[in-house]
């Protein structure tokens, strides 16, 4: 499946933003989130930037997991709610997925 991300004016979705972005998870609102996401710049914004920002979140998972086994065992069990709500070419969504952080 193709999702073409583009910068558009006056948008709910962070996924247009031409602005920085801040550390963030992508389709955590899907019960089966794809496992893979490619990243291809066809056309670079005219704005500054297009820095990224990563980190290794199965390397916090076991950091947490070695020195923190109570607050992993949370992050691993309780169920939080995942959402996205918005509105994209004058339709309405609002999708949610419950799921543990890890």
């Amino acid at each position: 499946e193709e999702f073409h991300v583009v910068a558009k004016p006056a948008t709910s979705s962070t996924a247009y933003l031409s602005s920085l972005l801040q550390l963030h998870t992508d389709s955590s609102h899907y019960e089966y989130p794809p496992g893979v996401t490619v990243l291809h710049c066809i056309e670079q914004t005219k704005n500054r930037g297009g820095e990224n920002l990563l980190t290794d979140a199965f390397y916090v998972a076991e950091k947490s997991r070695k020195e923190n086994k109570k607050l992993f065992n949370i992050l691993s069990t309780i169920d939080v709610n995942w959402l996205d709500m918005g509105e994209e070419d004058g339709l309405q969504y609002h999708k949610i997925c419950r799921s543990p952080m890890i």
